[in-house]
């Protein structure tokens, strides 16, 4: 088989037919919960959270940024609206730049929405119907003031004090104090959003306390409304992939630590601390765990950056084996693209990889905006890139 072109093609679920503002289409087997709050609380906290339970996860304000690069359907319109000076070096749109017009002018901001939410409702809309769990959890800011809430079976909202959102905003988004205040004052008050809401998750503490608040409140759920717990495993030819969640630290630091190859330990915490923006997934061959990998996948994106495998199974057969069972888990979470950061493999290691079909690349050579940033905020010093694009996900559309 011929290798993948790495540039793909503007965003699939994101294409160039126009779209009407209408409400988003959901099949009724579907349990949709709907999550919103303000600025820097945490609502992609408890997304994450809630992926590690197994229901799976959208996130419309990442759809919103697909609608705004080069070849995509927002692009031209935004551009049309408030011209080239908000452009890059690059051509493309710095997203801060349009940022400091339209959180400083409410019109402004409505010609920006008016632009893109026809576009991510289309596409959320797409994931919901085509998503491989029964339970879907879409997290968007605007939830309330769009028809979306109303698809929703569910309304979570996430409530962090004002000073702890100062504070995230400053050191996590590197944001000066009078632009982060900005942000803040930008959106209405945070009890506008919890008011609304059947669920409200206080991130006022420590990330347990929060596992602690979500897990409750999603068996809950599964509790009143009798669709049975969502499937945590994906089993293929003797090998299953099988979902960790925040109680399962002890067994993930142990696997880690029994797999590298410097067999350091690794920190629960600093584990707890990962999964608050990753999962990981342990491999089993029977009732044995012979690997374990960390693991993103954000809208049609998946990112894997570290994959580790008991030394006994390291030989180019039972490899290809795993990576072919490891494709056919990431096509049914809907992955465009799996790109694998590595340590630089060996010769065996390339063979194996050059037979599943993954292309190794840089990241000035991967065109699509959406894999280079995901590439960009993930990669570390001393690793290589391989990606696979899957030409026939489900959410390709249809022609």
């Amino acid at each position: 088989m011929e290798p993948e072109p790495l540039s793909g093609s503007a965003p699939n679920a994101l294409d160039h037919e126009s779209v009407d503002g209408g409400e988003m289409e959901t099949q009724s087997d579907k349990f949709l919960i709907g999550l919103t709050g303000n600025i820097a609380t945490g609502k992609s906290v408890i997304r994450n959270m809630l992926e590690h339970l197994g229901v799976y996860g959208i996130d419309a304000d990442h759809l919103a940024h697909r609608t705004l690069y080069k070849g995509s359907p927002g692009y031209q319109q935004v551009i049309d609206v408030f011209g080239k000076v908000i452009l890059g070096t690059n051509g493309e749109i710095d997203r801060l730049s349009l940022g400091q017009i339209v959180f400083s002018d409410q019109d402004a901001l409505s010609n920006l929405e008016a632009i893109i939410h026809p576009l991510v409702r289309k596409s959320a809309s797409r994931l919901v119907n085509e998503a491989p769990s029964k339970y879907i959890v879409i997290e968007a800011i605007k939830l309330l003031e769009s028809s979306l809430a109303q698809q929703c079976r569910s309304i979570w909202a996430s409530y962090s004090d004002p000073d702890l959102q100062l504070k995230r905003l400053m050191c996590a988004r590197t944001m000066d104090e009078e632009f982060a205040l900005q942000r803040i004052r930008a959106q209405p008050p945070q009890h506008q959003k919890t008011q609304a809401a059947d669920i409200v998750i206080e991130n006022n503490g420590s990330y347990l306390e929060i596992w602690e608040q979500v897990k409750s409140a999603f068996f809950e759920i599964v509790r009143l409304h009798g669709l049975g717990e969502p499937t945590a495993v994906l089993a293929y030819d003797q090998l299953q992939f099988v979902r960790c969640t925040p109680d399962d630290l002890g067994l993930i630091s142990k696997l880690i630590s029994k797999f590298r190859i410097d067999a350091l330990e690794c920190d629960p915490q600093t584990i707890l601390v990962e999964m608050t923006d990753n999962a990981y997934l342990t491999l089993n061959e029977g009732v044995e765990q012979i690997g374990i990998l960390r693991w993103k996948l954000n809208n049609f994106v998946s990112i894997i950056d570290r994959f580790y495998i008991d030394p006994a199974h390291h030989n180019p057969g039972f490899m290809g084996k795993i990576m072919r069972t490891m494709d056919l888990y990431l096509t049914r979470q809907l992955a465009e693209i799996n790109i694998l950061l590595l340590p630089e493999p060996g010769e065996s290691s390339t063979e194996i990889m050059a037979k599943s079909d993954y292309q190794k690349t840089k990241p000035e050579e991967i065109t699509t905006p959406a894999w280079r940033e995901a590439v960009n905020r993930k990669i570390a010093d001393h690793q290589t890139i391989w990606i696979k694009e899957y030409t026939s996900s489900a959410h390709t559309e249809d022609t």
